[in-house]
């Protein structure tokens, strides 16, 4: 992403993101000067009927889109919005960044079809990462487009610090050739779906009615509204003295009213505890 942004863009250009988006507070847009733009967007993700008259209003050079299992809403662009998605960009000239580190972790057996597979334009920059799926530290990820394009950021990535490290690489490289790949996949895939659904049950349970939120169907992330307009400075300090961390939905976009919560690290034991804590932090912001 930090090459994207500092090869292919020129500060004061406008790129078009989500919002609520992980990218919202990107620092990687921010220190190469680009300048972001909101797509509107619901449950099925953003709006293509809308996005001409927005690239064509904003000059958007760029695209930066999260489609599967979106951080922070877990969200899945609909696929009849894929399809629409694509013509506009490809018809405008404008290219898609598809930002799919979380594809892969589907809580079904057949993860959604990237855009890029989608992609007779070669309109799709595809990014993807094992940090997500293997380990957080594994720091390893790829980048599918043109060949002009790849030549580019590859030169670029060179300079950087005379190239990137072999040993992850090459563990990487054969950790995704070998056979225990797809098994990790499938455990780690069942995990986070126990997971998720022992977390939904849990704030379901002790706030019953102050919060709802929306029932993701992969991804590590759970996005939830809170009721009573309850200040998220206060809850993430009562959460804190309680040993419970998330992220307000502030830092997300400007709708302050969520929180996200991350459910992938912590034990079953630990999401539980994590739950009813949360709660008590909750009640007690809601009394100041």
């Amino acid at each position: 992403m930090y090459l994207i942004a500092r090869c292919l863009l020129r500060p004061g250009d406008a790129v078009g993101i989500e919002v609520p988006s992980y990218h919202y507070s990107s620092h990687v847009l921010q220190s190469a000067g680009l300048r972001s733009v909101a797509l509107p967007a619901d449950e099925a993700g953003i709006w293509p009927d809308e996005l001409a008259a927005r690239i064509r209003k904003d000059k958007l050079r760029m695209l930066i889109l999260n489609p599967a299992f979106q951080n922070p809403t877990g969200r899945t662009l609909r696929p009849d919005r894929r399809k629409r998605l694509l013509e506009v960009a490809a018809d405008l000239g404008v290219p898609i960044v598809e930002d799919d580190p979380y594809g892969l972790a589907a809580f079904r057996d057949e993860p959604p079809v990237p855009l890029k597979a989608m992609d007779t334009r070669g309109v799709v920059l595809y990014v993807g990462s094992l940090s997500k799926i293997a380990a957080p530290g594994l720091r390893t990820g790829w980048l599918v487009g043109p060949d002009t394009v790849i030549r580019q950021l590859s030169a670029a990535r060179q300079q950087m610090d005379m190239g990137p490290s072999v040993l992850p690489e090459w563990l990487s490289a054969r950790f995704l050739a070998s056979d225990f790949f797809h098994r990790h996949l499938l455990r780690v895939r069942r995990a986070l779906k126990l997971k998720s659904e022992l977390l939904m049950k849990e704030l379901n349970q002790h706030l019953q009615g102050d919060m709802t939120f929306e029932r993701p169907d992969g991804g590590l992330y759970l996005w939830g509204k809170l009721a009573g307009g309850v200040s998220a400075a206060r809850l993430l300090d009562e959460g804190i003295k309680r040993g419970v961390l998330f992220v307000p939905g502030s830092v997300f976009g400007p709708d302050s009213g969520h929180v996200r919560f991350t459910f992938a690290r912590p034990s079953k034991k630990d999401i539980a505890v994590g739950a009813a804590r949360f709660a008590e932090a909750f009640r007690a912001a809601s009394k100041r």
